[in-house]
């Protein structure tokens, strides 16, 4: 289990990021995650993109665009059918919809434990027949099935006890099973510097190297079967050109006066900011991780 620090700042950080996202919602837009961008318009800003759909049509639409090809990246045309698949850290459900309408004859479950994020997917899912969502710890919950395919797309950056997660895809997953860890990766170089460094109990954001992450699935019966580097269109797609004060001034004092948000949503500015300049020097690392359990 997390600590309640973390676990209460990462529940402040994404009720926070739903405000932002709220009138991409309205537009029935409820993915969240990064996405490959081959080239960006000079113009263009992550932000804008999000949270002001009624503003910057095209923007949202070259960000949905982008989304798009991060899911086939992801999950390939191919159906499937008569697996059972698992969300870690679903988000609002995007995704979920996506593979439950393109995986119609197989069950696609998730768990979450933002309870203002478990609503919003749980109505937007309401109607979709394979679809199971649960609400808890991954850490501590107790999966009744063994899962064909387990992903996590940008959350198991948020689980702290990395050992205590890979026993547990040990448990869950099923004979030829497959693990997508779709993350944001230290470099070897400077993962050597910090992988000895004391771990904040609060921080929500806890990166690993690849090679950390091989290390951690060699004692269990999985095999790595390769990472999909994309760092550099990502870093396209999350580009902000908006500077904090404009970001306020347009974004939050209009969409959000007086909220409670204010410090997390400008936590999440500056975050956006370093990362998207720390993917495009290359060091960091975006990219899909696969693991395979042998049969």
């Amino acid at each position: 289990m997390e600590t309640n620090t973390n676990h209460q700042h990462l529940l402040q950080y994404y009720e926070a990021f739903e405000t932002l996202l709220e009138k991409s919602r309205q537009i029935g837009e409820f993915r969240t995650h990064f996405g490959i961008m081959d080239d960006a318009a000079e113009d263009y800003c992550f932000f804008k993109a999000i949270a002001r759909p009624d503003v910057y049509q095209e923007m949202t639409k070259a960000a949905q665009l982008a989304m798009d090809k991060l899911h086939v990246e992801i999950f390939g045309k191919e159906e499937r059918k008569n697996c059972n698949i698992l969300d870690i850290g679903f988000g609002s459900g995007g995704t979920i919809k996506r593979l439950a309408e393109q995986w119609p004859e197989s069950v696609v479950e998730g768990i979450n434990l933002n309870p203002a994020q478990y609503k919003i997917a749980n109505n937007y899912l309401s109607k979709n027949s394979n679809v199971w969502l649960h609400f808890g710890d991954v850490l501590q919950y107790d999966f009744k099935e063994k899962y064909n395919l387990v992903y996590f797309i940008e959350s198991a950056f948020h689980i702290l006890n990395k050992n205590a997660l890979v026993a547990k895809l040990n448990q869950i997953c099923a004979e030829n099973g497959e693990v997508y860890i779709i993350d944001i990766f230290y470099t070897e170089p400077l993962w050597k510097r910090v992988e000895k460094a004391q771990k904040n109990e609060d921080e929500i954001f806890d990166y690993l190297s690849i090679n950390a992450w091989k290390d951690l699935f060699n004692p269990y019966d999985f095999e790595f079967t390769g990472f999909d580097d994309l760092t550099k269109p990502v870093s396209k797609h999350i580009t902000v050109n908006t500077p904090v004060e404009t970001f306020i001034d347009e974004f939050l004092t209009p969409l959000h006066q007086g909220t409670q948000h204010t410090e997390r949503l400008i936590e999440a500015h500056q975050g956006y900011s370093k990362l998207q300049k720390l993917l495009q020097k290359e060091m960091l690392l975006y990219g899909i991780l696969r693991f395979k359990r042998k049969g």
